[in-house]
């Protein structure tokens, strides 16, 4: 789909969303980002880190998302977004699951 190449270790996720459009979470052991692959986005790979990842309201539950964007942005921004990329809620907290999933992978802890 996206003409990339996933490695026996890798860590892909994979998900429909309501409109049937498929999103794939691509993690690769040790890596600091990990990659999206958004079916509605003609497969382009988008690296994204939780960092870029802004969920609304998370500033108030001290989540670690959404940490690189201001405080000010983070407190009245009704829309979640990463890396550039407008998202709806449930793409949103799917990709905040698939980050807590893979973070020690992400540290390279428990690779092989």
């Amino acid at each position: 789909m996206a003409g990339v190449v996933f490695d026996r270790s890798d860590h892909v996720l994979h998900w429909v969303n309501e409109f049937d459009e498929q999103l794939i979470f691509w993690q690769r052991p040790g890596e600091s980002h990990a990659t999206l692959l958004h079916s509605d986005l003609d497969w382009d790979p988008i690296p994204i880190t939780t960092s870029g990842l802004l969920l609304p309201g998370a500033w108030a539950q001290r989540l670690d998302f959404g940490e690189g964007f201001p405080e000010e942005l983070r407190r009245n921004s009704p829309i979640p977004v990463i890396s550039g990329v407008t998202l709806n809620m449930p793409e949103a907290l799917w990709l905040a699951s698939c980050f807590s999933t893979t973070e020690r992978i992400r540290r390279g802890v428990g690779v092989r």
